[in-house]
């Protein structure tokens, strides 16, 4: 047994190192797959690929947060994902990888773990701006659409959100392929200037959507998002409203409302060309404006029915008069009586106003007479209409028919003769010289009388 150790020995050692030699050329095959394998989900770099392999390629997908190009003689170097990568001198990467975009590339790394060249996956990117161009995709032809001045093709096939439209500002996440065309959108938020009527108007709640018509477009409101206060049924709006992926209504900003108000003017503070003034229309107050000049028709005492339109301060910055009443008393000195086609004017206690076409005063307004009258004036500050409030006569009252409470009476003083309204009890008598005030109801009938 002494005599045969050193032998075995020998051959022993022999087929051990046969083994190991083996199990090295078992490994330098296997090396490669195991490497990328590894690369995938580690370092980039291990000893085992430095010293087997010579080039290896590796997915990665994630968020570049770092990159330093390399130039013709230094190494850079990229993050993505969390994982540093050094791009070995003279190698360039595609112009679609930047800080902040999430890739999905191709890597093929030399023995060292450097990056010496980059196949491009995809990219998605963020892009926010005004739609100024856009054609879309058929399934056989590309399309384009150009963002914030920047022009993006679109794949053959590729179908992008309803919201996006022409003058539209959208906050998108572009997919593009290696050849920079857009595979894909998803929609991050799009803002829409709209104008229109809100015909129908149902607020969210904290836990509910609620919903819009403006204009006659329905528009779903996010539970949670609240609306400006100025915006209501029956409101004329120009609002910019800002839509999340799912076309909710996240947000609304008012460029402009108009509403049409109706009421007696209380308080009327005009603004001047550096302070805000403010107007009280029905007991409801409005600041107006610095710069902002009402209508000379708008006055205290007057019952308005205006159109205001108010800023996104709530302010008002412009007012349309539909119509004015105007009470005016004093004697008529000129008179002229429209006609269907040509206007005509009456001057009351000095003051001229012109009568629209067509519009035809009660007969009991003459030239002498002293009035006391509601004047209705449009925009244009036209008489449209007229209602008598107090007229005075003077003559001999030649017939009196007193009223009872279930018929009406007549008075016939001067040569001007006047309904007597049911139930007025008025002193008089045929016969009598008398300057009277005569009180008229809206049908233009006696109420009342007082001799002077």
């Amino acid at each position: 047994m002494q005599a045969t150790s050193p032998i075995v020995t020998t051959r022993s050692r022999q087929s051990l190192l046969t083994m190991f030699m083996t199990l090295l050329l078992v490994m330098a095959t296997v090396a490669p797959a195991l490497g990328s394998s590894r690369i995938a989900h580690a370092a980039p770099v291990a000893a085992t690929t430095a010293t087997t392999c010579t080039q290896c390629t590796t997915s990665v997908l994630g968020t570049v947060t770092a990159y330093v190009k390399a130039t013709a003689t230094a190494n850079g170097s990229i993050t993505i994902g969390g994982v540093k990568y050094v791009i070995k001198a003279g190698t360039t990467l595609s112009s679609l990888i930047k800080v902040g975009v999430y890739v999905s590339l191709r890597l093929t790394l030399n023995a060292s773990g450097q990056i010496t060249a980059c196949t491009v996956l995809s990219v998605k990117v963020k892009v926010s701006g005004t739609v100024t161009a856009y054609v879309k995709a058929t399934s056989t032809a590309n399309g384009y659409i150009t963002i914030g001045g920047v022009k993006y093709v679109i794949k053959a096939g590729t179908v992008l959100s309803a919201a996006i439209k022409l003058n539209v500002y959208v906050n998108l996440t572009l997919t593009l392929n290696a050849s920079n065309q857009i595979t894909a959108c998803a929609v991050i938020s799009v803002k829409l200037n709209v104008s229109g009527t809100v015909s129908a108007y149902v607020k969210a709640t904290s836990t509910a959507n609620g919903y819009i018509t403006i204009g006659g477009v329905k528009y779903v409101i996010k539970a949670g998002t609240t609306l400006p206060s100025t915006i209501k049924v029956g409101a004329y709006v120009t609002v910019t409203l800002t839509l999340n992926g799912s076309s909710q209504v996240i947000a609304c900003t008012v460029i402009s409302v108009k509403v049409k108000v109706s009421g007696t003017v209380t308080a009327y503070v005009k603004a001047t060309a550096s302070t805000n003034g403010y107007i009280v229309i029905g007991g409801v107050k409005y600041v107006i404006k610095a710069g902002t000049t009402l209508s000379a028709l708008v006055k205290i005492g007057a019952v308005v029915n205006v159109t205001l339109t108010l800023n996104g301060s709530n302010q008002v910055v412009a007012c349309a008069v539909i119509s004015v009443k105007l009470k005016v008393t004093g004697t008529v000195s000129a008179y002229v009586k429209a006609t269907s086609t040509a206007n005509g004017y009456i001057t009351i206690g000095g003051v001229k106003y012109v009568i629209k076409a067509g519009t035809t005063l009660p007969s009991t307004i003459k030239v002498g007479a002293y009035v006391t009258v509601t004047l209705t004036l449009n925009g244009s500050s036209q008489v449209i209409a007229c209602t008598v409030i107090s007229v005075k006569v003077s003559g001999l009252i030649t017939v009196f028919v007193p009223a009872t409470l279930l018929t009406t009476g007549q008075l016939v003083i001067g040569g001007q003769s006047f309904v007597i309204a049911k139930g007025a009890s008025l002193s008089l008598a045929v016969g009598l010289n008398v300057t009277l005030t005569l009180t008229l109801n809206s049908a233009g009938q006696v109420t009342s009388c007082g001799c002077n």
